[in-house]
């Protein structure tokens, strides 16, 4: 039986590199990277990197608003009307 991973508290302060990596919604790789780059602020302890989850929260707030464009309608396409009707 796989065993299952442990779940922070609700209300953690803090969180390790994977689990904030896994919270924001991104890969562990990419998260270093983000690290890396000074775009998200950590600590050590040890050998542990740990994120206080108010900084994560700055980040996703410091990230540009998506915007989306309207779809253009489709025309229709020319191959579905040039077959003949078969029953």
């Amino acid at each position: 039986m796989r065993e299952e991973k442990k779940q922070r508290p609700i209300g953690s302060i803090a969180l390790n590199a994977t689990e904030a990596a896994r919270e924001i919604g991104v890969s562990r790789r990419t998260f270093i990277d983000l690290l890396q780059k000074g775009k998200i602020k950590a600590r050590k302890c040890g050998h542990l990197t740990l994120v206080e989850v108010e900084d994560l929260r700055a980040y996703i707030r410091s990230l540009p608003n998506a915007t989306y464009a309207t779809p253009k309608p489709r025309k229709p396409s020319s191959r579905q009307s040039d077959r003949p009707t078969t029953a």
